[in-house]
């Protein structure tokens, strides 16, 4: 896991095509707001069952707030504001 929370942040990037992504949508989230963006970059070999992954519940990134309720019923409470993913990722491996 690795914690973006400055535009300092991101001059540690390696330099490629998921750091040009990042760079972007934290720009993006940015302008859209007077409060800087928390980006929270997971790998797919992370332990999420730490305890530094608070905030995953128990159906992952699109767990509701107070797991009760699954996306698109009445009631879900997403913590996070908009879940991302670098579109060249080829997320049928996991």
């Amino acid at each position: 896991m690795q914690l973006i929370t400055h535009q300092s942040h991101l001059s540690h990037l390696p330099q490629d095509t998921l750091a040009e992504f990042i760079i972007k949508r934290f720009e993006q989230l940015t302008e859209d707001t007077d409060v800087p963006p928390t980006i929270i970059l997971v790998n797919l070999d992370d332990d999420i069952t730490g305890p530094g992954y608070g905030f995953v519940g128990c159906d992952g990134l699109m767990s509701d707030l107070f797991e009760e309720h699954k996306p698109r019923e009445v009631g879900f409470n997403r913590p996070y504001e908009w879940v991302s993913y670098h579109p060249d990722l080829d997320w049928s491996q996991s």
